[in-house]
């Protein structure tokens, strides 16, 4: 983690990552359920488990043959397994796709290391140490969004607003309710609602790429705030990208 996490911000930097959060992910239970269990069970058995000489491959390839080759089989599923975390992104940028594999060399390193542990120990204790992972990161992920809060806190001209992020969304305790006219906001009060929704509202469907996350937001002004200044605030601190300039 002390290596891939500051690489991730690094990549993030170069090129803002889009991504949007599965209805799956909604819920801790669905997120532990999902990472903790059928990801690690998954991935390991498509990407790792032949990697152990079977009988039945004596139809195809010899052991000493499959020897000679198993370094370029391991690359291979390795590369494969990397770049299949691709689908995690909606980024559709010529930059993006040049710098895919610094993207997805966090994955690339894990996969070499599951292989390894795969030939040496077990299929599964690969499927252990994968699940293990993939929950560290959920749990570094949840806290260090604990305690960002709030991630904007804003108090200027007459405008007072308060942005927090959630990990998770509580459907009983959503509320969207934006009361605007034409192109100036006087109150917002969005409880556990994603940013894309929040953009989409605001300036209309299809406009913004967003890297989204479920987020409570109060904002109260008697005179107003143009969207265009809400926009300015918010993008200080959330990936908020014009689909037309992508900028």
């Amino acid at each position: 983690m002390v290596l891939i996490l500051p690489l991730l911000y690094f990549i993030d930097f170069l090129v803002p990552l889009i991504n949007h959060p599965d209805l799956l992910f909604e819920s801790p239970v669905g997120v532990i359920i999902a990472i903790g269990i059928f990801a690690p069970l998954i991935e390991e058995f498509i990407f790792r488990y032949s990697l152990s000489y079977k009988r039945f491959y004596d139809n195809f390839i010899s052991r000493n043959n499959w020897r000679k080759r198993f370094r370029w089989i391991v690359y291979s599923s390795t590369l494969i397994f990397g770049l299949i975390h691709l689908e995690n992104y909606t980024n559709d940028s010529w930059i993006f796709y040049s710098v895919a594999l610094i993207i997805v060399l966090p994955q690339i390193i894990i996969g070499f290391i599951l292989a390894y542990i795969r030939v040496r120990l077990g299929f599964r204790y690969s499927i252990f140490y994968h699940a293990l992972w993939n929950l560290s990161i959920l749990t570094f992920g949840v806290t260090a969004t604990y305690l960002m809060n709030p991630v904007i806190e804003y108090k200027k001209n007459n405008i007072e607003l308060k942005v927090d992020c959630t990990p998770f969304r509580d459907r009983y305790i959503d509320k969207f309710d934006i009361e605007k006219q034409q192109d100036t906001i006087y109150n917002i009060d969005i409880k556990q609602f994603p940013l894309q929704v929040i953009v989409d509202s605001i300036y209309g469907k299809g406009v913004y790429h967003v890297n989204d996350q479920f987020l409570n937001i109060q904002l109260k002004s008697e005179a107003g705030i143009h969207k265009d200044e809400f926009l300015k605030i918010m993008d200080e601190e959330f990936t908020i990208i014009d689909k037309v300039t992508l900028k």
